[in-house]
């Protein structure tokens, strides 16, 4: 059985007992993207999910302290993201997909799940919604930034839902085909109708599987966190 246990040494790329992290060191300020290449079908999906994932630069207190990830709207003003890509930063930085940025505060922490919640001062237009639960072998789109470069949304299957105590989750996690990196921790997994059935979080590298936590869990966000910010100093 495989738990993630305490903090791990390196927040940004780190292998524990066979689970991949998908936040990544450094990382790129590419403006323009990349798709998954499938037809005008998907066209209206890729052109809401590309304006409202954003990418995250987490600046740390160490000299290997920057990172990056990936982050959705919910709302105008409020995003999610991963509690790996955002807990314990001195400063976030968020980007769109051509090279805008906001201004942006940390939320809410989570003490269940792998999950923050963003602040930002601008308004994005578009935004996500959740989902209905997520199905075995239901066809799920990636999106986010790996290895913090160009946007992109990569399309697979889902392998299966299991108990999230297996990846020290509360709740279900979903594994799935969708092609991953680093950079991708905290985008969103969405179905064909562009709508959110999970957060992806990590890779199992026994299996090279990609891993999200059930969009379920966003409902109970609020009452599992508690209200943080950036640290001002090391």
């Amino acid at each position: 059985m495989i738990r993630l246990s305490g903090k791990p040494p390196h927040r940004w790329c780190v292998l524990i007992v066979g689970v991949l992290l998908l936040a990544v060191a450094g990382g790129g300020c590419a403006s323009d993207y990349e798709s998954s290449g499938t037809n005008e079908a998907n066209a209206a999906l890729e052109n809401v999910a590309r304006e409202a994932t954003l990418r995250v630069r987490s600046i740390g207190c160490t000299a290997a302290g920057l990172g990056t990830g990936s982050a959705f709207v919910i709302d105008g003003n409020t995003l999610v993201t991963n509690r790996h890509v955002a807990e314990g930063t001195r400063e976030i930085q968020l980007s769109t997909w051509d090279g805008r940025d906001f201004k942006v505060s940390v939320g809410s922490i989570s003490h269940i799940n792998d999950l923050a919640v963003l602040r930002i001062q601008e308004t994005v237009k578009e935004t996500f919604t959740r989902g209905p639960s997520a199905e075995e072998g239901q066809t799920v789109h990636a999106v986010g930034y790996p290895l913090g470069d160009a946007w992109t949304l990569t399309s697979g299957e889902i392998y299966d839902i299991v108990d999230g105590d297996e990846y020290g989750e509360t709740g279900k996690v979903i594994r799935m085909t969708a092609g991953v990196q680093p950079g991708n921790s905290g985008g969103p997994l969405l179905d064909d109708e562009g709508r959110v059935v999970g957060i992806v979080f990590a890779m199992d590298t026994r299996n090279g599987l990609a891993l999200a936590i059930s969009a379920e869990r966003l409902d109970d966000l609020p009452q599992a966190t508690t209200r943080v910010g950036t640290r001002e100093s090391c």
